[in-house]
């Protein structure tokens, strides 16, 4: 008698219980995929802006050899497909050179005056989409990754303040406001390298914390 009791009652248990479990199941199956996507987004992320940061370093006139062996260490913490080995052994072949041909190189590469660069937007859709999966990872990691935001809207003022800079250069403007122009532009792009480098270190970061 008490064990017909005992099964009754452990199959309505069983059939309470079991929705639950099973959602239990999904959310974590879910949240481990999503944290698995952010993951990439931002490994992906940080190699686009490595290689931003070297675009404008290298446009300002402003690449060194210690810059340059930073953005290859970026570059090297991806798994690499071909057009980014090319791109890295490319980049590795100029530590070859000394330090006078690494500079006379640098200085070759810098872009004239009034020559403006497009600043590339990212964002990171996987990120902002897969809340629940933000949630699932330590207060720390958290943490960066809400830094990480925050700077990614920060180097978007910083690009919508160079292409207002940049329209103001092609206009007929007097008492300095050209010259004051090309150089706020200027600063804008030193801003922008500065702030993808923030990210990047952010990203590392998040990575260090993430896979400890």
């Amino acid at each position: 008698m008490f064990e017909k009791i005992a099964f009754v009652f452990l199959g309505w248990l069983l059939g309470l219980l079991g929705p639950v479990i099973i959602d239990a199941i999904r959310r974590k199956r879910e949240n481990d995929l999503g944290r698995l996507a952010i993951k990439t987004e931002l490994a992906n992320l940080r190699v686009k802006l490595a290689f931003a940061s070297y675009t404008i370093e290298e446009h300002q006139g402003s690449m060194t050899r210690l810059k340059l062996k930073w953005v290859i260490k970026q570059l090297g913490l991806q798994p690499t497909d071909e057009q980014l080995a090319s791109v890295t052994d490319t980049l590795k072949k100029l530590l070859e050179a000394s330090d006078e041909e690494l500079s006379q190189h640098f200085a070759s590469r810098k872009g004239p005056p009034g020559k403006s660069l497009t600043l590339q937007r990212y964002n990171t859709p996987l990120l902002d989409a897969r809340v629940s999966a933000l949630w699932s990872f330590d207060t720390s990691s958290q943490r960066i990754l809400l830094e990480i935001r925050s700077a990614l809207d920060i180097a978007a003022e910083i690009i919508d303040r160079a292409t207002h800079f940049t329209n103001l250069t092609f206009q007929k403007l007097e008492n300095g406001n050209h010259q004051r122009a090309v150089e706020n532009v200027t600063g804008c792009y030193d801003q922008y390298a500065a702030q993808a480098k923030r990210i990047v270190e952010l990203i590392d970061e998040f990575q260090k914390i993430t896979t400890a």
